[in-house]
């Protein structure tokens, strides 16, 4: 059967080859290091009002909270609460990007979660509009939030995790540079506020 000429160009493409190297060097990185199960020795700890950097991203978190309602005041469709972390974060990189902020800054739902789940949604705190793209050098102030089961109590203080990244002159499959993830980099540790009423305890 002829491969799909959509299929052959995409094989062809530099783009599709370094982000699949990406990808895979992401998931060999995070097996081997066993996402943030990594040893305390290696991955740092940090806590509110403290800017930590690694490679990519700055971010320096301010406070969290926990809310019927998403910070535009709307309740969750599916009857859900909101968690959200306040941060200042900043894009050290040359070029504008999109990923590196959802990608990299995960919250740890629990003592055994050592991936972490990504944000479902991430405002700018000027505006509530959707965050979009972290241009070089310029701090932003956003919202990243997470829907969680109605009522749900968290561990105090909440954990995120924060991922590492290393600038490569050169891949070696295409001799191209990047940003390549390199295992857990940062974990935060902020106290939740409990916004909701009539919450179980």
């Amino acid at each position: 059967m002829p491969l799909d000429p959509f299929l052959k160009q995409a094989v062809h493409s530099t783009r599709w080859r370094i982000a699949a190297v990406v990808v895979i060097l992401a998931v060999i990185a995070t097996a081997l290091l066993g996402g943030f199960r990594s040893a305390p020795k290696r991955v740092g700890a940090s806590g509110p009002g403290a800017r930590v950097t690694v490679g990519a991203l700055a971010v320096q978190p301010l406070r969290a909270w926990v809310d019927r309602r998403d910070p535009k005041g709307f309740d969750d469709r599916s009857g859900k609460d909101v968690l959200v972390l306040e941060a200042v974060v900043e894009n050290l990189t040359k070029a504008s990007s999109n990923y590196y902020l959802p990608e990299d800054l995960r919250w740890l739902t629990g003592a055994e979660d050592y991936k972490g789940s990504k944000a479902d949604v991430i405002y700018l705190v000027d505006d509530l509009t959707l965050h979009d793209y972290l241009h070089p050098r310029l701090p932003m102030r956003v919202l990243l939030c997470w829907k969680i089961p109605k009522d749900q109590s968290l561990p105090q203080p909440a954990r995120w995790g924060l991922y590492q990244r290393r600038f490569v002159e050169k891949a070696y499959v295409n001799n191209e540079s990047g940003w390549m993830q390199d295992g857990p980099g940062m974990t935060l540790k902020l106290p939740v506020e409990d916004r909701r009423t009539g919450a179980a305890p």
